[in-house]
Order: structure tokens, then C-alpha cells, then sequence
């Protein structure tokens, strides 16, 4: 180890530091604030900077970890293993919608964070008009630093298939868990793939929702040349779809919100 002086703001300080290393900001502001005949104002405007600084490594910490963690989760495909049956409708045939369970994918990508010091926790928002949830996951970096990620909003309950009011509750719960975290990550989806079958027991968007679709491809392919072919490409791989108004209202229509909205974070057009 050794010590050098270093200046910070007018004030000189002795900061130790090991000899591979050049004294950090940080170091320099947190050591200027030990000098006993500082002024309280100085001292006061010191630790403001100092924390100002230490939240900016943190930061760039929790980025680094994410960004890891992220390149090896986007490489995981997860079997859909999920199974949801919608009876068909005046004696017709049923259909059947795959998905990936959210336990798959906690089970999976859990080590993946722990591995660089990530943890995800989850929490419910509430809209009042109309009633609605939002599904909030917390990443947090063992260093303090964490960064919310947001579902598209979801009913209340999900009444489907005859549940009750607590069972339909929980049901939306795990719903939204798996929208939050598969676009947070790029998760992929392999296996048995019943895709053509999604949303067969659904109608189709709505006239308002495929405006809404479009104007939001439209502000990223504004942002981004070649965004909307690309992502339209996408919906028709996904869904066997030829254009928006094709999609049906329930899994795919919130599969494809919650895929815009995380390209609209990742484009800046949204926080």
C-alpha cells in the first residue's frame, strides 16, 4: 500500500491506495471530508458529491453484472411446457395454447443471477381507471443498485376456465411474471411449439388496439430504420399471422405489448 496527496475543490488530502491503482474521484471527495478544519457548508457540499459518486459506481457495477448475465440468459431456450385448453364453441374443436412456465424459467435463470451477484424480486402496481395490475420485477445488485421492469397492464383476475377469485388472482400474478422477465432478457421459447393454435379462443384486436400497435411501430421505426420489418417479421413467425389485425386480444396481443414496450426502452423512447 502506500499514500499520496491528492487536491479536490481547493482542499488537499492523504489518500491511501495500492500501488497498481490512481486514486478514484470517490477516494479523493471521502478523504477531502476527513479533514478536521473543513467548513460544515464545504463538508456538507463534499458528502453530497461523494454519494453523488458512489451511486455512479454502483450504477456502472450493476450494468456491468446485468449485461453478463443478460448475454448468457438471451442464449437460454426454454421448453414450453405450459398448457392452457379453451373448449370450442358450440360443439366445435378446442385449442390449445403453449407457453413457457415461469418456474422453467426461475429455475433456469436464477443461478445465472446469482452467478453475478443479480437478484430478481417482484411486486404488484395498481391502476385505478380501469381497474388494472401491473406486474413490476426488481432487479438488485448485491452492491445496493437495483432497476424496475414493467408489464404491460393486466387484469385484475383471470376468470378463465372457471376459477375463483383467488386462483384467478394468482393466475395473473404468474402471468405477469413471465411477460415481465421474457422480454427483459430475450428469453426463448423451444419445444413444443403450438404457436398456430395461440389465441384461437380469443377474438381479434380491436380496432384501437391494432392503432396502437402501429403508431408505436411507427415511433420506432422513426428512431431505428428497418425497426417495423423487423419486428413485423417477427409477429408473423410468431403468431402464423400476415398483418397487426390478424393478432388475437389475450396472450398475443400482451406478447407483443410487452415486446414493444421493452423496445421502447431499449430505443429511449420510453423509461
Amino acid at each position: 500500500m502506500a499514500e499520496e496527496i491528492v487536491r479536490f475543490g481547493g482542499e488537499q488530502a492523504l489518500v491511501t491506495k495500492d500501488r497498481s491503482e490512481q486514486p478514484s474521484m470517490l477516494q479523493a471527495v471521502m478523504a477531502a471530508a476527513m479533514n478536521p478544519d473543513l467548513d460544515p457548508a464545504r463538508l456538507k457540499e463534499f458528502l453530497s458529491i461523494g454519494r453523488e459518486l458512489e451511486q455512479e459506481k454502483r450504477q456502472q457495477e450493476f450494468n456491468v453484472a446485468f449485461a453478463a448475465a443478460y448475454q448468457e440468459i438471451s442464449q437460454i431456450k426454454i421448453a414450453k411446457n405450459g398448457e392452457i385448453y379453451y373448449p370450442g364453441k358450440n360443439g366445435g374443436a378446442g385449442s390449445v395454447i403453449k407457453f413457457i412456465k415461469h418456474d422453467d424459467i426461475s429455475r433456469l435463470i436464477k443461478p445465472v443471477l446469482s452467478e453475478h451477484g443479480l437478484t430478481a424480486t417482484y411486486s404488484a402496481e395498481l391502476i385505478a381507471t380501469p381497474p388494472k395490475t401491473v406486474m413490476v420485477m426488481t432487479i438488485m445488485h448485491v452492491n445496493g443498485y437495483s432497476k424496475d421492469w414493467r408489464s404491460v397492464p393486466l387484469p385484475m383476475v383471470d376468470s378463465g376456465g372457471g376459477k375463483n377469485d383467488v386462483q384467478g388472482a394468482g393466475s395473473v400474478s404468474t402471468y405477469g411474471r413471465r411477460y415481465v422477465i421474457i422480454p427483459a432478457f430475450d428469453i426463448v421459447a423451444e419445444g413444443a411449439d403450438d404457436d398456430g393454435n395461440l389465441g384461437k379462443g380469443e377474438k381479434p384486436v380491436t380496432e384501437d388496439q391494432s392503432q396502437t400497435i402501429d403508431d408505436i411501430l411507427s415511433a420506432l421505426n422513426d428512431k431505428i430504420a428497418g425497426k417495423r420489418a423487423n419486428f413485423m417479421k417477427w409477429i408473423q413467425q410468431q403468431f402464423r399471422v400476415e398483418k397487426i389485425s390478424d393478432l388475437r386480444q389475450g396472450a398475443q396481443f400482451d406478447e407483443v405489448m410487452a415486446k414493444l414496450d421493452a423496445a421502447q426502452r431499449q430505443a429511449g423512447l420510453k423509461k
